[in-house]
């Protein structure tokens, strides 16, 4: 499980999916482990609502009939729920992503990948990135929604006896532990993040974020990001540019890709994938005057800028 959602994090989740048959099979490995399904099921909550599950369509069952014929022709059948998986993904056009590689490549041209061969391998930060906020087709398109983790419940009421009840979670299980260095990852990479929870719990959790987000940095400073005033982003825009709005309290609120059009003109897409076009001057004053802060990458603009102390200057965006 551990490895499937490190997976997951090299990819924006909407290019992310999960076939109804293989839901059905992990609900019938439920059913037949009943003293670990809670542990199972608590696991499966941290990732499962990321992907979308796909139903079995008309077009999934002509594409699984002329496979199975095939198999069959040529004396190498594969079992009937790895079969129905690879007439989805065909049909599809999808890539399988499994630990069972060995049937499923007995299909020609069937796309397989195992999750636990070197092509997946973790390499950050430059694969990190791709989970960031970029679909995977070699150009900025899309923006992923905001990334929501969701707190432990934990029987602490104050935030420093709830981080010392977190730890002690992580010790004890290293699903938690996994999760918590993963999105410190991807928030030292640029992610914007939501904690849910209870107010000591989500205090907690911010401040194991923290540190696993300072230990990325210290070994990849290159992601470091600075504030910048709206007019400086606009100056030094050349490209398309990631840029993450922090809220006063410093904690990554929203992503957006800024990119410079003729005319002085800027295309905004947000972490909602809504697009709004801007002039120049309606782009400042739509962030002039906020407690929130636009951060940028040092050198990812035009004419490098100089990190500034904070108090030099309270850069600034609303939602």
């Amino acid at each position: 499980m551990g490895q499937v959602r490190v997976h997951m994090a090299l990819h924006p989740p909407s290019t992310l999916a999960l076939s109804g048959v293989t839901v059905m099979e992990i609900e019938f490995g439920l059913a037949q482990v009943p003293a670990k399904r809670a542990a199972v099921e608590a696991a499966l909550a941290l990732w499962l609502p990321q992907v979308a599950v796909l139903d079995y369509r008309a077009g999934d069952a002509r594409v699984t009939a002329s496979i199975r014929a095939a198999l069959k022709a040529q004396g190498t059948p594969i079992g009937p729920y790895d079969l129905l998986n690879a007439g989805m993904t065909l049909a599809r056009g999808l890539t399988l992503v499994t630990h069972n590689s060995r049937e499923s490549r007995r299909v020609a041209g069937f796309p397989v990948v195992d999750w636990v061969e070197g092509e997946l391998r973790w390499k950050c930060p430059d694969h990190l990135l791709l989970a960031l906020a970029f679909a995977r087709q070699g150009h900025l398109t899309r923006m992923t929604p905001v990334l929501t983790l969701h707190a432990p419940a934990l029987a602490a009421l104050t935030p420093d006896t709830a981080l010392n009840e977190l730890r002690a979670l992580a010790c004890m299980n290293p699903t938690v532990a996994r999760r918590l260095r993963r999105v410190g990852r991807l928030l030292a990479a640029g992610r914007a993040v939501r904690v849910a929870g209870s107010e000591a719990a989500r205090k907690a959790v911010w401040t194991a974020l923290r540190a696993y987000e300072a230990r990325e940095l210290s070994v990849h400073p290159e992601l470091r990001r600075i504030p910048v005033m709206a007019d400086e982003l606009l100056t030094g825009l050349r490209a398309p540019t990631h840029v993450l709005l922090s809220d006063p309290a410093g904690q990554p609120s929203c992503e957006y890709l800024i990119s410079p059009e003729e005319g002085g003109v800027v295309r905004v897409r947000c972490s909602d994938r809504r697009v709004r076009t801007l002039s120049g001057p309606a782009f400042t004053a739509l962030f002039k005057g906020s407690s929130y802060r636009l951060m940028v990458r040092e050198g990812q603009l035009a004419g490098a800028l100089l990190p500034r102390s904070p108090a030099a200057s309270r850069p600034a965006a609303s939602k």
